[in-house]
C-alpha cells in the first residue's frame, strides 16, 4: 500500500478538515448546478410565483455569485458574504433559503466552526423534502460536523444511515462508508474492517477508496484439501515400510 493510502485510512485532525472543505466544494458546485435545473423544473410546473418570492430570487443571484467568487480564491474571505446570508436567511422562504444555509454552513466549516455548520445542517435536514438533495447532503455534514465536535457515536449512526437509507443513490455514500472503515480501523475491529472495505469494494471498485480499502478485506478462507492428504513424515514412512518389505522377501 502506497504512502498517500495509508496517509488516507490515517486521517488527521487537520487533514480530514481539509479533505471536508475539498468535498465540500465539488458537491456544493454539483448541487448548485442540480438546484438550477430544478429551479427552472418548478417554475414551469408551478407555473405563477408570487412577487416577493420573485424579488427574493432575485436578491439571492448576486450573493450566490459573490460566494462562489471568494469561495475560489485562495485564502478568500466570507465576512461580508456571510452577513449577506444571514440577511437573506432571515426572510427568504422558498428553496433558495436552503441553498444559503448550505452556503452558510459551508462557511463555518472553512473556519472551523462545527457547531454553527452542525445547526445550519440540522434545519436543512430538517425543512429539506424526502426525496430532496439536500437530505443525505446535510445528513453527511452533520455526520462530519459531529465527529470533528467528539460525539464519535453519534456521527457513526450518521454515517450508517446514510448507506442504510440512501445506498448508492447519493454521492455521500462512499464517503460514509470509508467513514465507518476509518472507525473500523481506530477500533482494531476486523470484521468491521472487512465489512466495510468489502461494500467499498463491491460498489465503488474504480474509486481511491477501493484501493485504499483492499488491505483491510479478510482472505477468504481456503478449501480443506487436506484432509485426505499425507504428511511429508507419513510418506517417508511409506517408502521404508516398503522398502523393508522387498527386503524381507
Amino acid at each position: 500500500m502506497s504512502k498517500k493510502e495509508k496517509n488516507d485510512l490515517e486521517l488527521s485532525l487537520t487533514d480530514k478538515i481539509i479533505t471536508l472543505i475539498i468535498r465540500l466544494r465539488w458537491w456544493l458546485f454539483g448541487l448548485l448546478v442540480a438546484l438550477a435545473i430544478a429551479g427552472v423544473a418548478f417554475a414551469i410546473i408551478s407555473g405563477v410565483s408570487s412577487s416577493k418570492d420573485n424579488k427574493l430570487s432575485e436578491a439571492f443571484t448576486p450573493i450566490e455569485k459573490e460566494f462562489n467568487t471568494v469561495r475560489d480564491e485562495e485564502n478568500g474571505d466570507f465576512t461580508e458574504v456571510l452577513s449577506k446570508l444571514n440577511e437573506y436567511i432571515s426572510s427568504s422562504s422558498r428553496y433558495t433559503n436552503l441553498k444559503a444555509l448550505h452556503m452558510r454552513a459551508y462557511i463555518y466549516a472553512e473556519k472551523g466552526d462545527y457547531q454553527n455548520a452542525l445547526n445550519d445542517y440540522t434545519t436543512i435536514n430538517t425543512k429539506a423534502g424526502k426525496n430532496s438533495y439536500f437530505k443525505p447532503l446535510s445528513l453527511y455534514g452533520m455526520a462530519v460536523a459531529n465527529e470533528e465536535l467528539g460525539r464519535v457515536d453519534v456521527a457513526k449512526e450518521q454515517y450508517q444511515q446514510i448507506w442504510d437509507e440512501y445506498g448508492k443513490s447519493t454521492p455521500e455514500s462512499s464517503s460514509a462508508l470509508f467513514a465507518l472503515l476509518r472507525f473500523a480501523i481506530k477500533d482494531n475491529d476486523a470484521d468491521k474492517q472487512d465489512e466495510y472495505a468489502r461494500l467499498i469494494r463491491d460498489n465503488y471498485a474504480y474509486s481511491d477508496y477501493a484501493r485504499a480499502s483492499e488491505q483491510y478485506i479478510k482472505a477468504d478462507e481456503p478449501a480443506d484439501t487436506n484432509r485426505d492428504a499425507v504428511t511429508a513424515d507419513d510418506a517417508d514412512a511409506s517408502d521404508n515400510n516398503t522398502s523393508n518389505e522387498g527386503e524381507t522377501t
